[in-house]
């Protein structure tokens, strides 16, 4: 049987941020890299964790064939991971070629999703098993209304849902899996963020902890999600960190690509920053971010903080320049 596979892109650079993030979570990750930006030949290769490459991706100067009947199918460790697959590929430049879902014409509990990569090779994440099909709110972008679970009752005393101009605060939970996993193996994502792609497990996990987390504990980080106010759909979320000493709070972001441009982040930062000031006796809310995040940074703006502090930092690896954005209450 084949010992393994390759695949040509053009754009080597596109190639990698788009296989990062469609990979992920499957559990296959980048074993090998080859990468000299600006020279030729460059490639990469993917597998499991600890093994050799199943999947190679190789510079080329010729375009791409388009070959009728070829894709590649990778087999996906569950139905929430085929899900966050497809997420994923749409989220990195890819293009929907079926969603997630059970093919019964391929068996009875033959769950897939399709997608094609920004050179036009086709790709497929099946898992055969017989679970429970992820939960719609999760997966579906336009979920009916009778497809969107109801949401969580709220908790007694618990600030939580706060619905803001475009954007819901909530609690993270189970149904949210497929598109959270979606979100941390996304490569362009995770860029400027302190968080890398997680596993099934792992984020599961988070969740878990996340959903039950008690908010604004002095020394302690909590998610909370965003959410589309229509569908209740997973759209990002926000972290929260209150001081040990409890005089300050420090604010992180992510949204979905996707959902990027329309006001969901806004809304959602001016919503979390309404609750730690209504919740705590904080004197300033904090954020930090590269100075190359361009975005983040006009977020910041919008919401009302201001540009305090740049100081020269080693993340990832690689030195940057951090920008300190503050506000006072």
């Amino acid at each position: 049987m084949l010992h393994h596979l390759s695949l040509g892109s053009r754009d080597i650079e596109r190639a990698v941020r788009f296989y990062d993030a469609v990979l992920a979570p499957l559990g296959i990750v980048r074993v090998w890299s080859d990468l000299r930006p600006g020279a030729r030949g460059q490639a990469v290769g993917y597998g499991p964790p600890g093994a050799g490459d199943a999947l190679a991706i190789k510079q080329v100067d010729e375009p791409v064939p388009n070959v009728p009947g070829f894709h590649v199918a990778l087999t996906a460790p569950s139905q929430a991971a085929v899900a966050a697959f497809h997420a994923a590929a749409l989220s990195a430049g890819g293009r929907d070629n079926g969603p997630p879902g059970l093919r019964h014409h391929y068996g009875a509990d033959y769950f897939a999703a399709f997608v094609i990569d920004p050179e036009g090779h086709r790709l497929e994440a099946v898992c055969r098993g017989a679970e429970p099909a992820p939960r719609p709110d999760a997966t579906d972008p336009q979920p009916s209304a009778a497809a969107v679970a109801a949401p969580a009752a709220p908790r007694a005393g618990d600030p939580l849902p706060l619905d803001r101009r475009g954007a819901r605060l909530r609690r993270l939970r189970p149904g949210d899996l497929p598109a959270f996993l979606a979100c941390r193996g996304d490569a362009e994502l995770a860029r400027f963020q302190g968080w890398s792609a997680m596993t099934e497990e792992e984020g599961a996990r988070f969740i878990a902890e996340m959903a039950d987390a008690v908010l604004f504990t002095p020394g302690e980080w909590v998610q909370i999600a965003i959410a589309d106010p229509a569908s209740d759909r997973l759209l990002g979320d926000v972290g929260l960190h209150l001081a040990a000493d409890g005089t300050s709070a420090e604010i992180g972001f992510t949204l979905a690509r996707e959902a990027q441009g329309r006001g969901v982040a806004t809304a959602a930062v001016e919503a979390a920053l309404e609750l730690l000031f209504a919740r705590t006796a904080i004197a300033r809310v904090v954020a930090v971010t590269d100075a190359r995040n361009a975005p983040s940074i006009a977020l910041l703006g919008r919401v009302g903080l201001q540009h305090v502090e740049s100081r020269e930092a080693v993340f990832k690896g690689e030195e940057c320049t951090e920008w300190v954005f503050a506000m006072a209450r």
